[in-house]
C-alpha cells in the first residue's frame, strides 16, 4: 500500500510541474519569438549604373502581396528575384542623382534607403569649332564641352575611324589633297602637336591618283599607330590600299608591305590582332588585316549592303550597323569564319544618320549610336536583350555642329 501511495504522489508532482509550464507568469510573453512584420536589414550596393542589380535583405518578405513594387522615387524597378528574406532589383534608367528606394504594397510604403544613380559618360571628339572634346551623359542627356582643341580641319568628310585614344592622348587624322597629318592632343596638358607628311614622300604612292588616309588605330601591345591609305579616294572602283605603321615617340612612319584591294572603306575596327575593314558600294567586302603576321585576308562579300559602323559588344563579338533595303539599319553580327553578316535586330526607328560613332557600354551592355540630323545630335540607346530602342535628344543650349570622329566610354 505504501508503494501505491508513493506512486500516486509522484504522478501528482509531475502533473503539477507540467501545469506550471503551461501557465506562464505575468513577466513572460508567449509570442515573443514570433515576428509578423516586414523588416529591412540592408541593401547593397548604395550606388550604381542603370541596369545593374541591387539586393535588398530582410525578413518576412513573404508577407508582401503579389502586386508589390519597388521604386527609385517615381521610377519603377524591375524585380528579378524574390524570397522571404531577399529581393533583387535592377536600377532603372534615370538621370544621375540621389533617389529614395521604397517598396510600395497596396497603400503601404516601406522605405529602404538612399541610392545614387551614376550616369555613364561618353567622350566624343567633334570637328566643330576647331575641334571639341565633348562629354555626354548617356542617361541625363547632359552635354559638357571638356576641351577646345585649336585645330582647323581641312578634311570636310572625316570618318569615325579618324581618331583613337591612349590613356590621356588623343591621336587624330587630317587630310589635304597632297598631304596628311597625325595629330597628338594631350588632354591633361592641353597641348597639341601636329606632324605632317606629304603623300609624295612615299615611293609606294607614286602612282596614287587621289590618296587619302582613311583610318587610324592605336595598338597598345607595341605602342604603334596603324594607318590605312586609300590610293584613289576619287573613284568608286576597287583600288589598292596600303597599311603603314607610325611610332609616336620618334615621329617615324613606314610602309608595312601590306596592300589590299577594296572599294571605299567606311568603317574599320581594331580587334587584336586584326584591323577589320568594311567596304561600301558594289562589293561590300570585309577584310582582316593581321598586325602580327602583316597579312591581309579577304573574307569576301558580307551581304548585299554595306556595314557603316563596326564595334565589339561585351562578349567581344563583332557587331555593326547594316544598311537594309528600306534605308533603315539592322544590328548585325559578323562571323570571321563566314562570308556574310547576320542581321539580328531591325533599328527602324533610328533617329538621324549613324555617322557619329557606335559602341556597346561596358557598364551595362547597352548599344549606343550617335546620330545627327539637320539641327540636332542624338543618343540612340538600344537595349539588345529587351529588344527596345530608346531615343534621347542631347540637351544643349548651342546646337552641336560638325561630325563626331571618335566615341569612347569614360572610365
Amino acid at each position: 500500500m505504501k508503494h501505491s501511495i508513493k506512486f500516486i504522489t509522484l504522478l501528482l508532482i509531475v502533473f503539477n510541474l507540467s501545469c506550471s509550464d503551461d501557465n506562464p507568469t505575468n513577466n513572460e510573453d508567449p509570442t515573443e519569438d514570433i515576428n509578423d512584420e516586414i523588416n529591412i536589414v540592408s541593401y547593397s550596393p548604395s550606388e550604381g549604373y542603370p541596369g545593374e542589380s541591387v539586393t535588398i535583405s530582410g525578413d518576412n518578405f513573404n508577407l508582401l502581396s503579389d502586386d508589390f513594387a519597388v521604386f527609385f522615387d517615381n521610377f519603377n524597378a524591375v524585380i528579378t528575384s524574390f524570397s522571404s528574406n531577399e529581393i533583387s532589383i535592377v536600377v532603372p534608367k534615370a538621370s544621375s542623382g540621389n533617389y529614395n528606394i521604397k517598396i510600395i504594397d497596396d497603400t503601404e510604403e516601406i522605405p529602404i534607403g538612399n541610392f545614387e544613380i551614376l550616369d555613364i559618360k561618353l567622350l566624343s571628339f567633334n570637328t566643330a569649332n576647331n575641334g571639341q572634346l565633348i562629354e555626354y551623359g548617356l542617361y541625363s542627356g547632359e552635354v559638357n564641352p571638356v576641351m577646345q582643341i585649336d585645330y582647323n580641319f581641312s578634311d570636310t568628310e572625316p570618318l569615325t575611324s579618324f581618331a583613337d585614344i591612349n590613356q590621356d592622348t588623343i591621336y587624330f587624322l587630317d587630310n589635304t589633297s597632297s598631304s596628311f597629318s597625325i595629330n597628338h592632343y594631350d588632354i591633361v596638358s592641353d597641348n597639341l602637336t601636329t606632324n605632317s607628311f606629304n603623300f609624295s614622300d612615299f615611293d609606294v604612292l607614286d602612282n596614287a591618283i587621289a590618296p587619302k588616309v582613311v583610318a587610324l588605330h592605336y595598338r597598345t601591345q607595341n605602342g604603334k599607330i596603324y594607318i590605312i591609305i586609300d590610293s584613289d579616294n576619287s573613284t568608286n572602283n576597287s583600288r589598292v590600299h596600303y597599311l603603314f605603321e607610325y611610332v609616336p615617340e620618334t615621329n617615324q612612319i613606314e610602309y608595312t608591305s601590306v596592300e589590299f584591294f577594296q572599294q571605299q572603306i567606311f568603317s574599320t575596327l581594331l580587334n587584336e590582332p586584326y584591323i577589320h575593314t568594311s567596304g561600301v558600294f558594289n562589293d561590300y567586302k570585309f577584310l582582316n588585316l593581321n598586325l602580327d603576321s602583316l597579312t591581309a585576308t579577304d573574307q569576301g562579300l558580307h551581304s548585299g549592303f554595306p556595314i557603316f559602323d563596326l564595334t565589339l559588344d561585351i562578349n567581344n563579338d563583332i557587331r555593326g550597323l547594316l544598311l537594309s533595303n528600306n534605308d533603315s539599319y539592322d544590328l548585325c553580327t559578323v562571323e570571321l569564319d563566314q562570308s556574310f553578316a547576320i542581321s539580328n535586330i531591325s533599328l527602324e526607328n533610328l533617329t538621324g544618320f549613324p555617322f557619329g560613332g557606335i559602341l556597346f557600354s561596358t557598364s551595362n551592355g547597352d548599344l549606343v549610336i550617335v546620330t545627327n540630323d539637320d539641327d540636332s545630335v542624338y543618343f540612340n540607346l538600344y537595349n539588345v536583350i529587351d529588344d527596345q530602342l530608346t531615343v534621347t535628344e542631347l540637351i544643349n543650349n548651342t546646337p552641336i555642329e560638325g561630325r563626331s570622329i571618335f566615341l569612347a566610354e569614360v572610365e
